[in-house]
């Protein structure tokens, strides 16, 4: 199946002004080519760097079922082509052992205008995963001198999804490579950007992935940033193990642990399970 995204969606039906806009009608500068596709090449600056094997490989059974159903999108470089949207696409083909590709030449664009129909295209696809998306939004606010309000506006989302996006970076390295191969969700990471010291964020992050834990219980560790690690682990295994919910108050070695109940019954309950 094909994995799906959650890190941001589009205000409206249609991310941003889309592929179909940013193409225009077809013309004389937007030629369709059957391609060798030996001839053809990837774009090095494609945001995207991963691609799921196993979409991939249904995406071959497909053409070779049916052939490709879409032309990807070229620009001419020396008598070559390279990719500005489509890559996955031509993967599968050269998979599939395919001679020829469909392809729409595109003329006289700037390399800005290139960058960002590549986003585009594999935002609308849902392609990328958390940490491409960052880099490729720092990239194109790099490149067109743009701000994060005038990118959030061009791709048709909140500024508050993209600066959320964007503090990813700020993640340790070792972190970042989880969020990339996604063995971290976007919703994980994000919480993890709460703690300022990049070994605490790598110590969280191993955390996350030993013991499971939830977006809230990685806020609950949150709240008690002085509380030292192996006190944190401790009272996660007891929450885990014995099914209640823990009040705890730290501070140079001194607090208080309580338990919450609502009525005697959990009490009762409470009581049976500590005893």
């Amino acid at each position: 199946m094909k994995p799906k995204s959650h890190y941001f969606k589009s205000k409206g039906s249609r991310l941003g002004k889309g592929l179909d806009a940013l193409l225009g009608p077809m013309d004389s500068k937007n030629q369709i080519l059957l391609l060798d596709i030996e001839k053809v090449f990837p774009n090095k600056n494609q945001p995207r760097k991963k691609f799921n094997k196993e979409t991939l490989s249904d995406l071959v059974k497909s053409i070779k079922e049916n052939g490709i159903l879409q032309a990807i999108l070229v620009e001419e470089k020396k008598g070559a082509y390279q990719i500005i949207a489509g890559e996955r696409r031509w993967r599968a083909c050269c998979m599939a052992g395919l001679k020829k590709i469909p392809a729409v030449l595109k003329t006289d664009i700037s390399q800005k205008k290139i960058a960002l129909w590549a986003l585009v295209e594999n935002l609308q696809r849902e392609n990328l995963n958390p940490m491409e998306q960052a880099l490729a939004f720092k990239e194109i606010m790099k490149k067109n001198l743009w701000n994060q309000e005038t990118l959030a506006k061009y791709l048709g989302i909140s500024r508050s999804s993209l600066a959320n996006s964007l503090r990813l970076l700020n993640l340790d390295s070792e972190v970042q490579d989880l969020v990339s191969s996604k063995k971290l969700s976007f919703s994980q990471a994000r919480e993890l950007l709460q703690f300022k010291s990049l070994k605490q964020q790598r110590e969280m992050a191993q955390a996350c992935l030993k013991k499971k834990l939830t977006v809230q219980k990685i806020k609950t560790k949150k709240s008690n940033p002085s509380v030292p690690f192996w006190i944190r682990q401790i009272l996660i295994e007891i929450q885990k193990k014995k099914n209640v919910s823990l009040n705890f108050k730290y501070s140079k070695g001194k607090g208080a642990l309580s338990f919450s109940f609502k009525t005697e019954e959990e009490l009762k309950n409470l009581l049976d399970k500590l005893l």
